[in-house]
C-alpha cells in the first residue's frame, strides 16, 4: 500500500518578499540573484535546470523558459511578467558588464560568471537565506522549506 506523503513546507509570502528583498538593488549580482530567485520561485525550476539553461531557451513573447530536466526530458516552465522584467534588466546589465560579451559564453548559460552550476548556486541561496534570517530554512539540508525553491 501507498503511504499518504505530507505535502512539502513551502515559502510564506512574507518569506519570499524577505528573499526578493535581499535581492533589490542597481548592481550586476543582484540583478543576477533577482533573476536566479525569481526563476525558482516563479517556474519550481531546479538548481540544476536554471545552471544549464541557455539564454536561447527564453521566450519573452510567451514568457516561458525551456529546461532540460531529469532524464535529458525538455520542459516549459512559464514565468509571470515580474520575472519577464527581472530576467530583461539582468540581461541588460550583462550586456554591460566587462565579461557579459565573452566569445567563451556567446549563447551559453544564462547565469554566466556565477552562479553558473548548481553548487554555486547552493552558495547563492545559502546566502540569501541567511541574510533574509528566515528560521529553518537551509539549501544544504534535505527536507527543509529551502528545499521546495532551491533545491536539486
Amino acid at each position: 500500500p501507498k503511504l499518504p506523503e505530507d505535502p512539502p513546507d513551502v515559502f510564506t509570502e512574507d518569506e519570499l518578499r524577505q528573499l526578493m528583498k535581499i535581492c533589490q538593488g542597481r548592481t550586476f549580482n543582484d540583478r543576477r540573484d533577482m533573476a536566479a530567485v525569481r526563476l525558482l520561485i516563479d517556474t519550481g525550476m531546479r538548481r540544476a535546470e536554471l545552471a544549464g539553461l541557455k539564454v536561447d531557451s527564453l521566450d519573452f513573447n510567451l514568457d516561458v523558459a525551456v529546461v532540460v530536466g531529469k532524464g535529458s526530458r525538455q520542459r516549459a516552465t512559464p514565468f509571470g511578467h515580474r520575472t519577464a522584467k527581472a530576467l530583461d534588466q539582468y540581461l541588460r546589465s550583462r550586456r554591460r558588464h566587462p565579461h557579459g560579451q565573452s566569445r567563451r559564453h556567446e549563447g551559453g548559460a544564462l547565469m554566466r560568471r556565477i552562479p553558473s552550476s548548481t553548487p554555486a548556486l547552493a552558495s547563492l541561496a545559502h546566502r540569501i537565506i541567511w541574510q533574509a534570517r528566515l528560521p529553518g530554512a537551509c539549501p544544504h539540508r534535505p527536507g527543509t522549506r529551502a528545499k521546495v525553491v532551491w533545491g536539486g
